[in-house]
């Protein structure tokens, strides 16, 4: 599908407000990838599906069973969310980091303070983080990067 009416438009301001968006719905507590599942033969290694499982499986994209309770079922990565939300459609479930994947919709002038505030907060998810914490740690991130 054609994104070019979404190239360059994606800002911070964007980002951050549909962060506060799904950990307004799902909760500051939310895990995406808890450690139980992170041991299993389920575990996505440092990465993540940029979609839920239930539509990478569905397009061929994920091979193995369903987990019951597994949140990554029916909610993708927190980056991967925030993008489909703001319209990114997913041609395939990218391995590689959302951010990566989405980096031309980015304003330009932004990019750098965009790229950092949702790295920061995947990381802090594909390690196991709260969303609520991996909120936390995009802000720090945008502190660090004012700093320099």
């Amino acid at each position: 599908m054609n994104m070019d009416h979404l190239k360059g438009t994606f800002t911070l301001a964007r980002a951050q407000e549909l962060m506060e968006q799904l950990i307004e719905e799902k909760g500051e507590d939310f895990v995406y990838s808890s450690a139980d599942i992170r041991l299993s033969e389920h575990d996505l290694g440092d990465n993540c599906y940029n979609v839920p499982l239930s539509v990478a499986r569905r397009n061929g994209w994920y091979h193995l069973p369903p987990i019951e309770g597994d949140p990554r079922e029916t909610t993708g990565c927190i980056v991967g969310t925030i993008m489909s939300r703001y319209g990114m459609v997913w041609e395939k479930s990218s391995m590689d980091g959302a951010a990566e994947c989405a980096d031309d919709l980015f304003l330009e002038s932004e990019r750098k303070a965009i790229t950092a505030f949702l790295t920061a907060a995947q990381l802090a998810q594909d390690d196991g983080a709260t969303w609520g914490a991996a909120r936390a740690a995009a802000y720090v991130a945008l502190d660090r990067l004012s700093e320099n």
